[in-house]
């Protein structure tokens, strides 16, 4: 992996090429989220994987977040546990926890109704992906 700085595009991760993968393997897409939790080590880390995700257009994402779109009455609720940042630093395993929380209707903060969920990791070279869905 080399520095971010010798990339062509060093704002374009490699979520962008996991959400490619994520969305066809799992025959979704970002319209059917209910709910993400979103790797959070530093604040731009979310804005740039509302992009590579879909869930808004190329340099987008200030806009989209402060329209309230990812607050729990928002269009895509985000890290509803507090994430990383706010809710404790264990790298990225309770976004998985509280994802499942979401879709089994178990979460403090539920999103009603939620049964997908988004979860994402890896902060800039590796990334990984998946979707949690109840089953009901």
């Amino acid at each position: 992996m080399f520095p971010a700085i010798t990339w062509a595009d060093p704002l374009r991760m490699a979520h962008s090429r996991a959400a490619q993968t994520l969305w066809t393997r799992a025959g979704l897409g970002p319209s059917d989220m209910d709910v993400a939790q979103i790797y959070d080590c530093f604040t731009i880390s979310i804005l740039l994987q509302l992009e590579d995700y879909g869930f808004c257009g190329r340099g987008e994402s200030g806009p989209f977040a402060a329209s309230g779109a990812i607050a729990a009455d928002g269009d895509i609720p985000i890290n509803t546990d507090g994430g990383n940042m706010s809710g404790g630093y264990i790298h990225g395993l309770n976004h998985i926890v509280e994802g499942v929380r979401q879709v089994r209707g178990t979460a403090d903060v539920q999103i009603a109704g939620a049964e997908t969920c988004l979860v994402t990791s890896g902060p800039i070279g590796l990334s990984s992906a998946l979707v949690l869905r109840s089953d009901t």
